[in-house]
């Protein structure tokens, strides 16, 4: 299923960067039964990975603090502030993988509140409000609750 953000009210100060990557680091995130995109065993060896994600590029940004590039990985597009480096904006269309996995992770060390609306290609809205360190997601509903007004017309 293809997903669309169709609006967001999100700011990550760059400040919060290393915080969060540490985070995802050290957290239960990495944890192969987060990961959707499948997994590979060989020689008593297992691989489990994030769906469309590189994870020796993961890995790499998360050491790096570059919370910009792990969500580039996950497919999501970052606006940051010129001045200050923080994330002002992001955008994603791409088929919906992992990315509410990394967000529940994300929301664990966020103060404030943000949210992110979404669209997908059945025509169904939700959004993520992350507030006291938590991720939820509500269903939207399209409603029309009255007609607008015909203007009278002047012969």
């Amino acid at each position: 299923m293809r997903v669309n953000i169709i609006d967001t009210k999100i700011e990550i100060p760059r400040s919060l960067f290393p915080t969060i990557c540490r985070h995802l680091r050290t957290s239960t995130f990495l944890n192969p039964r987060n990961m959707g995109g499948g997994r590979y065993g060989k020689d008593g060896r297992e691989e489990s990975w994030f769906s469309g994600v590189n994870m020796l590029e993961l890995k790499k940004h998360l050491e790096a603090d570059d919370l910009p590039a792990v969500l580039e990985e996950f497919g999501f597009e970052v606006s940051l502030q010129v001045s200050t480096g923080s994330i002002i904006d992001l955008m994603y269309d791409n088929k919906r993988g992992d990315e509410g996995i990394l967000f529940d992770y994300i929301a664990q060390v966020l103060p404030r509140k943000h949210t992110v609306t979404w669209s997908d290609n059945d025509g169904d809205f939700y959004q993520w409000q992350i507030s006291n360190k938590q991720l939820r997601t509500i269903d939207g509903v399209v409603t029309f609750p009255r007609p607008r007004s015909k203007k009278k017309r002047t012969k």
